[in-house]
């Protein structure tokens, strides 16, 4: 399973990175904005992608919006810590999951789990 995380703060990248690989054993991928995501969906396949949504260049609305027309079976998780307006506007685009900052180590984990679980299940169906 691959997992791309797409943050423009380099500390929340690194920890989300940390919980991942040490929690769930996964392998990841980071990009420190929409663009530098885009590439990296262009060259590997991702199962999910998490990504904060006030970023520059391409902020994550657009990047969801990108993903759901190229990707659309790719789970994807928005975080911000900015204005939890934009966590609605991202949820309306079909996104499996949002989280306002800071988000809870053991839910982010456990919705990773479940959601990458449900991918494989249904990809061998």
């Amino acid at each position: 399973m691959q997992v791309l995380i797409v943050d423009d703060n380099v500390m929340d990248r690194k920890y989300i990175k940390y919980l991942l690989e040490n929690n769930l054993q996964l392998s990841t991928k980071t990009a420190k904005d929409g663009l530098d995501a885009i590439n990296k969906l262009k060259e590997t396949h991702f199962d999910l992608v998490i990504t904060d949504i006030v970023m520059p260049n391409i902020d994550g609305i657009e990047l969801v919006q990108y993903i759901k027309s190229k990707y659309p079976l790719t789970n994807i998780i928005a975080i911000t810590g900015n204005n939890p307006y934009y966590l609605q506007i991202v949820n309306k685009l079909g996104v499996n999951q949002i989280f306002a900052k800071p988000v809870d180590n053991s839910q982010l984990i456990s919705l990773v789990d479940k959601l990458l679980k449900k991918h494989t299940n249904s990809a061998y169906a």
